[in-house]
């Protein structure tokens, strides 16, 4: 139970918990209790008695108040799991599915949280108003989203795969998915080329595993910072580990690489409309002034598409100049080993790690990117 009484908010059920832990192996595990109700319909879920200024939390769906001597007090009005999330007290019904999500199920949409034992299949989609448990993995091109938590008991799998969380995500490795959550992103064993977005913390946790606690390949963004065990690998696996970025940034940013990747694939199909081997807006507009219509329409319709893809590169170039109004007290932290060639950013602050760093703290100190030894505290 939460005693959040500097807030004049006293939690009497646990509304934090998460179902599962972390074994040896980097896996979460759960037990038959992870997959039950936390909370039975009329039970007392909270008391607010807070004094002026403090702000009383709503009451979200299947939770009824009642004002009594002590102050407000918030009831189960079903069977449920008691969550508090942005000031607001929610009990989320159930919804358990006794194997995979596939081709039995369908794709699923509930309000409340469902509870998944087993996979979610290939290309199938997950939709919750609360949490997410899958105690399997969740495989190539699946989407699974909830406005709570997520947990994930295997791996996430697959280039487009997208799992995206308003609360905290948790699972034990990622190979090349998308994962974008509001607050923590904390796994068991690995993230091998992912893309990992936090407008909290990153943490990898350390195994006995070769690869255990490792960040290699692909991006991690973490608005606070990020702990892994190692970064990157000895044959210099590009690998991005970028701290102190705005989520509102992350979620543009993402926008405007989807522009550009699609634009590129037609620059040069484009180009060869104008006979041109390079962007050169002198020259089309010389072709667009020699061109007879109907001509002239096609080339400048092309001329357009070629202007969206130069806006879109301007816009990326610009939001990353502006990245240095972010949070420059978030670290990054690398318990063994940052290898050559990791590319770690805070704010707009950037390096590249050129030779072997181990046991080291990254951080912004007098407007420079600097490293620390962890046990020292100091930059070197």
């Amino acid at each position: 139970m939460a005693d959040s009484s500097n807030n004049g908010l006293e939690m009497l059920v646990d509304a934090e918990s998460l179902p599962g832990s972390f074994d040896e192996a980097g896996v979460l595990v759960f037990d038959d209790l992870d997959y039950q109700p936390t909370v039975s319909a009329n039970t007392k879920l909270a008391v607010f008695s807070g004094s002026e200024g403090q702000v009383e939390p709503t009451a979200g769906v299947n939770v009824l108040t009642d004002y009594e001597d002590e102050g407000t007090v918030y009831y189960a009005e079903v069977d449920g799991v008691c969550r508090l999330i942005n000031n607001q007290i929610t009990v989320f019904e159930v919804l358990n599915i006794e194997d995979a999500v596939g081709f039995e199920t369908g794709n699923l949409q509930f309000d409340g949280s469902i509870y998944i034992k087993g996979k979610v299949g290939q290309a199938f989609q997950v939709k919750s108003g609360g949490d997410v448990i899958v105690s399997g993995s969740i495989e190539a091109s699946a989407k699974v989203s909830a406005m709570g938590n997520i947990s994930v008991g295997g791996a996430i799998n697959g280039i487009r795969t997208k799992v995206i969380g308003m609360e905290s995500i948790r699972a034990s490795r990622v190979h090349d998915a998308y994962i974008f959550s509001e607050k923590n992103i904390e796994l068991g064993a690995s993230s091998e080329n992912g893309t990992l977005r936090s407008g909290g913390s990153i943490t990898v946790q350390n195994t006995e595993e070769v690869r255990g606690g490792l960040i290699s390949g692909g991006q991690a963004w973490a608005l606070h910072g990020m702990d892994a065990h190692t970064a990157g690998t000895p044959t210099g696996t590009a690998t991005q580990l970028n701290a102190g970025l705005d989520l509102e940034h992350g979620k543009k940013l993402d926008d405007l690489t989807g522009k550009i990747e699609s634009g590129n694939q037609q620059i040069q199909r484009l180009l060869d409309r104008f006979n041109m081997t390079s962007l050169d807006v002198a020259q089309i507009q010389k072709r667009l002034a020699e061109a007879q219509s109907p001509k002239n329409k096609i080339l400048a319709n092309s001329a357009h598409q070629l202007g969206q893809i130069v806006k879109a590169h301007q816009e990326r170039a610009k939001l990353n100049d502006s990245l240095g109004k972010t949070v420059t007290n978030a670290r990054v932290t690398v318990r063994e080993k940052a290898y050559a060639g990791v590319a770690i950013r805070i704010g707009d602050q950037a390096t590249k790690v050129r030779n072997d760093i181990e046991h080291s703290v990254f951080l912004v100190r007098n407007d420079t990117l600097v490293y620390a030894p962890i046990d020292e505290g100091e930059p070197n």
